[in-house]
């Protein structure tokens, strides 16, 4: 007999589906659900594993920016501090409810790989399309000549330095701190993530394509050497209060596609700013591709 998880998410959450607890009842339930699947983690079995699978997806859809650890009582996702998020926590179960339907009514074929493999048996083709949300820069606002110019600065100062030497490390440190990842980002993909190689690869997608980053000057290298279209969206890393009741900052990302995509703006919120760079709120926008 074939089991759903999404059959399993909803016998297991359906009765809280209009509940909006608060954060700390948020919190308690979060804390129950990670100790019974660790419960699960070290002791499975054939009909607790499918539990299991169920109760991971509720929390990374629900945790804090999906982050994902394994420690040494099993997996690990914090809570999150978002304050809305707190308050849609069960509608991760309607929303399980329209995967199962998608993904049993179309065609879908789910592929692990390194990305230049699926890049080059499907990318190469001008009816596919290609989206991209690799683990984010630091933001870098630097022009590409400053950038350029920077880091060939750097290199020619690293290659006069002894390996090892605390001058080395501290050029080295200024070069990865000018290409590495943002601190959020999961797992390995942090420092070492080949952020610039990925950007090289883009050549390889003859169709469409969506990439999404936090602004950096190497994007926008690229995006000229490829022809690609840049647009900038100030958004909210999150929403304007988490559980601490702080305000949280705004985020300049990048929306580099292939063709101009057109924003029909719906909100106060949505501003134009000067060198004709749009800077739109994604929450309150309607696109449309061109």
């Amino acid at each position: 007999m074939m089991v759903f998880i999404s059959n399993i998410i909803q016998d297991m959450f359906k009765q809280y589906q209009t509940c909006q607890p608060t954060s700390e009842q948020y919190k308690e339930y979060h804390s129950t659900l990670l100790q019974k699947l660790n419960g699960i983690e070290k002791n499975r079995t054939s009909k607790n594993t499918i539990e299991g699978s169920s109760i991971l997806l509720f929390l990374l859809n629900n945790g804090f920016g999906g982050n994902y650890e394994m420690k040494d009582s099993g997996s690990y996702i914090s809570a999150s501090t978002d304050t809305k998020k707190v308050k849609r926590f069960f509608n991760f179960v309607g929303k399980m409810g329209l995967y199962h339907y998608l993904y049993n009514t179309a065609k879908v074929t789910f592929q692990n790989k390194d990305y230049k493999t699926i890049l080059k048996k499907y990318s190469g083709h001008s009816d596919t399309y290609t989206t991209m949300d690799p683990p984010y820069f630091q933001t870098n606002k630097m022009s590409i000549e400053e950038f350029d110019k920077k880091m060939e600065h750097l290199n020619q100062t690293l290659a006069t330095q002894t390996i090892g030497t605390q001058e080395y490390k501290t050029t080295h440190k200024e070069i990865l701190s000018l290409t590495c990842g943002c601190s959020f980002n999961y797992g390995n993909f942090g420092d070492d993530f080949p952020h610039e190689q990925l950007l090289k690869d883009l050549k390889l997608i003859k169709g469409e394509l969506t990439y999404f980053n936090y602004r950096h000057p190497l994007i926008e290298k690229y995006s000229k050497k490829y022809g690609l279209t840049i647009q900038y969206l100030e958004r909210k890393t999150s929403n304007s209060k988490n559980t601490s009741g702080t305000p949280i900052q705004m985020k300049e990302e990048t929306f580099m596609t292939r063709r101009r995509v057109k924003t029909a703006q719906c909100s106060q919120n949505s501003t134009h700013i000067s060198n004709n760079v749009n800077y739109i709120n994604p929450n309150s926008m309607v696109q449309k591709v061109s």
